[in-house]
């Protein structure tokens, strides 16, 4: 099992970066390759517990369709996401006038979403008018000591 590590480096303050990304519902509005994200439970009032349906165009004829629940949020540095293929952790750094989002996909194939990482950096720059300094992903073994909560 591997897991994709991705970095983006945004020359912005912390905030709009966290307001656009615990919004999961409203993904689609800057995320190009996801098609469609159908609330199935509100959140509480902490963020925490919603269900989304979302399709994800990873070429043009594969589609994967993804249960997706928020399993934590500490704002405005955490968001974990719980999905039917896997785990999703975004944390958020500010440093500097810099913003890095450091996001980690644990799935049984998470190379297979390497290209559509790279789109949601470029599409969340220009959703929010900021200038996306930096982005990369790299594969990483894993191994039952790294504690990744499992996931279904």
């Amino acid at each position: 099992m591997h897991s994709l590590e991705t970095a983006w480096v945004f020359e912005s303050p912390l905030e709009p970066l966290w307001s656009a990304l615990i919004e999961v519902g409203q993904w689609g509005g800057w995320w190009p390759g996801l098609e469609r994200c159908e609330l199935l439970e509100p959140a509480d009032e902490w963020g925490v517990g919603a269900r989304y349906r979302q399709v994800w165009r990873l070429t043009p004829s594969r589609r994967v369709t993804l249960e997706v629940r928020v399993s934590e949020v500490i704002a405005p540095h955490l968001l974990e996401l719980h999905t039917t293929h896997g785990f999703s952790r975004w944390g958020l750094t500010e440093e500097d006038g810099l913003t890095l989002v450091h996001h980690t996909w644990v799935a049984e194939d998470p190379a297979a979403c390497t290209v559509l990482l790279c789109a949601g950096a470029r599409g969340l720059a220009r959703h929010l008018g900021l200038c996306l300094k930096e982005q990369g992903s790299w594969l990483r073994p894993l191994n039952e000591a790294d504690g990744f909560p499992p996931w279904s």
